[in-house]
Parts: C-alpha cells; sequence; structure tokens
C-alpha cells in the first residue's frame, strides 16, 4: 500500500500492523515542515502521510476531558443553581429567537427578550414555554463568569472579546448551512475548501461529495458560547472523588481548597432553589434538550468547571466570536463523528488532509496543546487575528470588571 492509498484508506476496519508498519520508516515530521518543499527528502505527500499517521497513533494517548482530574476546580452547590438556572432562561430565549439568530445577538438584547416573558413557540407538559427575567444575581453571575480569567480553572487561551456587550452587525455574516460565517476571509475560506472537495471528485476513488460538508458551528457571541458553556458544565455533573477540592471564588477570582464534607453541608441549603428550578419545568427542558434527567434532587454532586472549559471555551475566549468556524459530515453512519476527535477517520477530513486543502495550521487545537484544550480536528482557525479586519475590541482597558463586594460565594 503506498502513502495516498494509506490516507485514502476509508474502511471501517482498523488499520492493520502490517499498513502501519510499512510507513513505519517515516520521520516524525513536525507541523513547522508541512509548507516546506522538502523535508529531509520527503514530498510533501509524505510529509502529511507521516503527520496524519502521528495524528492517528495519537487518539489513544489523548486524555478523556470529562474525566475528573486532580486540580480540577469544581462549582459551590449555589454556583451549580445558578448554572441550571441560567442555561435553563438562556435556552429560552433561544427558542424564543431562534437557534441561528441566538449565535450572534448579544447579552442586552437577551436580557431585554427575557424580561418580555414572551412565548416560545414551544410547549412544555402542555403549557405554553415563555421566557423568563434573568435575577440580578444570575446576571452578576454571568458577568463574573465572563470577566474571571478563566486560567484560574484551567484554560489557558487567549481572551478574544473584552466587552460583554460586544455586538455583533448581522450585515457582516452570511448565512451558511443554518450557521452564519462573518464574510471576508471565514466565508472565502470555507467554500475554496468546499469547491476544492468537490473540483477533487473527479480524481478517482473518493467516497465524499462536496454535499457531505457542511459548517457544524460558526460565528457565536457570548449569551451562545456562555450557553453552550453551561450546557456542558450541567452534562458535567459528577460526585469528586477527593476529600478536598478546589472551588472557585467568584469575589476573588481564583480557586480556593474546600473540603468537600463542607461543601455536602452547603447542598442542604439550595432545597428551595431546587424547587423553584423544577417549577420553572427545568427538568423537562434538560430532557427534551439534552436528554439528560435532572439530578440536583438526586443528592450531592458538583459541576467540574475545569472539565468543561477542556472541551468549550469559556464566554470570551472563544475564536468562534471573531472568524473560526467548525466543519462536519452533513449526512451518513460517520456524522456522529462530527465534534469528536475520531472526525480525522472520516473521508472528508482525510480527503481535506491528504490533499493539502487543509493543512495543521488551520486546526486552532491541535493535538497536545498547552492551552488545556482537547484536540479538535473540525475547527477551523482563520487568519492570523493581527492581520485580520475585525471591529472586536482587544484592548484589555476597556474590560469591564465586577463587584468584587459581591455576595455570591
Amino acid at each position: 500500500m503506498d502513502i495516498l492509498s494509506f490516507l485514502s484508506h476509508t474502511s471501517s476496519e482498523p488499520f492493520n500492523r502490517r499498513t502501519f508498519l510499512s510507513l513505519s520508516c517515516l520521520a516524525t515530521v513536525s507541523s513547522l515542515f508541512l509548507d516546506s518543499k522538502h523535508c529531509f527528502g520527503q514530498s510533501e505527500d509524505e510529509q502529511r502521510a507521516a503527520i496524519y499517521k502521528k495524528m492517528l497513533s495519537g487518539l489513544r494517548k489523548i486524555k478523556d476531558p470529562d474525566t475528573n482530574y486532580p486540580g480540577d476546580v469544581w462549582a459551590t452547590p449555589e454556583q451549580m443553581v445558578l448554572i441550571y438556572s441560567c442555561y435553563n432562561k438562556l435556552s429560552k430565549v433561544q427558542n424564543l429567537v431562534g437557534y441561528s439568530n441566538f449565535n450572534f445577538i448579544d447579552l442586552p438584547t437577551v436580557a431585554y427578550a427575557a424580561r418580555q416573558q414572551r412565548n416560545t413557540g414551544r410547549h412544555l407538559g402542555g403549557k405554553p414555554e415563555r421566557t423568563l427575567p434573568f435575577t440580578k444575581l444570575e446576571e452578576q453571575f454571568m458577568d463574573q463568569i465572563f470577566a474571571i480569567d478563566a486560567k484560574a480553572y484551567g484554560f489557558y487561551g487567549e481572551r478574544v472579546i473584552y466587552d460583554k456587550n460586544y455586538r455583533i452587525n448581522p450585515k457582516n455574516l452570511i448565512l451558511t448551512d443554518g450557521n452564519f460565517l462573518r464574510k471576508g476571509e471565514a466565508q472565502e475560506k470555507y467554500f475554496r475548501i468546499k469547491k476544492q472537495v468537490s473540483d477533487n471528485l473527479s480524481s478517482g476513488n473518493n467516497s465524499i461529495s462536496q454535499s457531505d460538508m457542511q459548517v457544524t458551528s460558526g460565528i457565536r457571541n457570548i449569551p451562545k458560547q456562555m450557553r453552550l458553556f453551561f450546557r456542558k458544565a450541567v452534562r458535567l455533573t459528577q460526585v469528586p472523588r477527593q476529600s478536598e477540592v478546589k472551588i472557585l471564588d467568584l469575589k476573588s477570582g481564583t480557586p480556593q481548597l474546600a473540603h468537600v464534607y463542607d461543601l455536602k453541608k452547603d447542598w442542604n441549603r439550595i432545597e428551595a432553589d431546587v424547587a423553584m428550578l423544577k417549577n420553572q419545568s427545568l427538568p423537562e427542558i434538560l430532557k427534551r434538550n439534552e436528554r439528560k434527567e435532572f439530578v440536583l434532587d438526586k443528592g450531592f454532586h458538583l459541576i467540574n468547571l475545569s472539565a468543561a472549559s477542556r472541551s468549550l471555551a469559556p464566554p470570551g475566549y472563544s475564536w468562534h466570536a471573531q472568524h473560526d468556524f467548525d466543519i462536519g459530515l452533513k449526512n451518513g453512519k460517520l456524522k456522529p463523528y462530527n465534534f469528536r476527535k475520531e472526525f480525522i477517520t472520516t473521508p472528508l477530513f482525510v480527503t481535506l488532509f491528504s490533499q493539502g486543502f487543509i493543512h495543521l495550521r488551520d486546526l486552532r487545537y491541535r493535538q497536545e496543546n498547552e492551552l488545556g484544550v482537547r484536540f479538535e480536528p473540525w475547527h477551523i482557525r482563520v487568519g492570523d487575528p493581527g492581520n485580520l479586519t475585525s471591529d472586536i475590541q482587544t484592548d484589555p482597558s476597556q474590560m469591564w470588571i465586577p463587584n468584587r463586594e459581591s455576595q455570591i460565594t
């Protein structure tokens, strides 16, 4: 089997040992060599083959981002209630304005829509679903989650947005596959890649078509990213294995050590809040949106904020607010591989990578990155932020700082 045949291999069966050994003579090539004409006598095709082989072999080495690791930072029981409640109200506003529109609307617009208590067009338990206004405590909590340095709980990527009320002009966007792309370089890059896939179909043994590729996530403003972050956090309810854990102190914006025994005692103080969430139909919303049972009334557990940040950039830190986008498969049995590390084994990724349509430099979060983020082969990086025309303000002096004397603990 030659190198290109290896890269074009799309069978559901794993590569056998003989195939693997037949390529073992290729040197391990770093991403710096990907754009060079020759590297130690290798052609560009050989370089891509070696890099792809390394990516495949590294899949099993990647840690499970959802696992509870020592040193992770957790939300307190009181913070958990706020996460659940804010997720609930953000979800209702999304239902009201529509999935696509919710991607770009700003936080003041979301707060206004929530206050209107309008029917979302859906029903819960036979009754019309209505938006619910955010309390001052919830608004303050979202402000603090946005403003706190995410390094406090393990996310080491750079901040992208400094204004919590940042607005995205919809005139600068184009709707593609149910998601919005920013016009200009992001739009051009996506359609260039898609055209390259289409033009490559006539080259022979390709089992994908242009229609198989789609944008799975495009522009995302602060409310959308916050809902996704809270959604992931809600999915990661766990019982800590340790007797002591780090919790996020919202007053100082730093992690603090706490005894699990004391947190269990704090758990008893949220009974009234749990009853309130039930009255807001949160159990039905979780079951409908997440296929997840409501567990706040099932006994002590906590939310792992560090684990959530390994899969979803915290609000203010996602490059989706600027130009980045995600790609994936539209149809077929491999569609479940969207947003999974195994996406690199799909015919779509193999074609894109083996033909040089995307490179390692195009992947925002590579394997074994130092940002505390999982491997995301579907996440396409667009340009160099310093060279892009953007309406995003990145002046740290403009950053809104929350009231550190808050009563939120």
